[in-house]
This record gives C-alpha cells, sequence and structure tokens, in this order.
C-alpha cells in the first residue's frame, strides 16, 4: 500500500458539500418517493405523517422547488459554519478563534504520521467557487 495523499481543505470541502447536500438530500428523496404510505406504523411521529401529505400535495415541479430550497438552506448553513471556522463569522457573543485541523494520517496499514494539517482558513470560498462551478456546468 502506498502512502495515501494528505487531505486538503478543497477537497475536504467538496467531500463534506457531496455528502450533506447531495448524498442526504438523495436519501430524503428516495424516501418520500418510495415509503408505503399504507404501512406507516402507529409510533411513527406526526410531524412525518403531516411532511409526507405535504409532499403528497405537491405537484412534480413543486417538489422538485422544494428540494431546491432544501438543497440551498443546507449549502447556507455549510457556509456559516465553514465561515465560523474560517475566522469570517464569530459566534453571536463569543469572540473564541477556531479552525479545523487533522493531527495524522495513513501512512501504511500500521502506520500514521502525527502532523497536524490546518483546514480552515478557505473552506467557505471553496463552498462557493465549488457551487459556482456546479451551476455553470448546469448551464
Amino acid at each position: 500500500m502506498t502512502e495515501e495523499r494528505p487531505m486538503d481543505a478543497e477537497e475536504f470541502v467538496r467531500r463534506v458539500r457531496q455528502t450533506i447536500a447531495d448524498e442526504e438530500l438523495d436519501d430524503m428523496y428516495r424516501q418520500l418517493a418510495t415509503v408505503d404510505r399504507t404501512t406507516i406504523p402507529a409510533s411513527a411521529p406526526q410531524r412525518w405523517r403531516q411532511a409526507l401529505a405535504l409532499y403528497d400535495s405537491l405537484t412534480a415541479e413543486q417538489q422538485e422547488t422544494l428540494f431546491y430550497l432544501l438543497r440551498e438552506e443546507r449549502i447556507y448553513t455549510l457556509a456559516s459554519l465553514f465561515g465560523m471556522l474560517d475566522g469570517v463569522h464569530q459566534l453571536a457573543g463569543r469572540f473564541e478563534h477556531f479552525e479545523l485541523a487533522y493531527v495524522g494520517r495513513r501512512i501504511d496499514e500500521s502506520r500514521f504520521t502525527r502532523e497536524k494539517v490546518i483546514l480552515s482558513g478557505d473552506l467557505q470560498d471553496y463552498l462557493f467557487g465549488q457551487e459556482q462551478d456546479a451551476q455553470d456546468g448546469q448551464s
């Protein structure tokens, strides 16, 4: 096994964005589209039943718009979090400096490095750049 390439900030953002804004949202879409409404257990939360009824009442175009809005909300949430880690935004009433780092990475199956790699600094910029690139690719 060869030594793994260290994860950089841009790759970290790409992977987080893919997981939270794309894969998890796709899972939610599939669940809403395929859940058998006749077998929902009585123990299911009332809000879940209401969400299903709302979703079912929407046209296909409205459902698409709903998921567009949900994805945008996830991107804005990530941008806010990344901004805090980058030092661009502060938590309300707090003035601590945060950073995102990892310590160590695998060299081979039994050895790890102990180097500290700081990822924060440009996370928010990478996120916005990747979103812009994705939008440009859809044009």
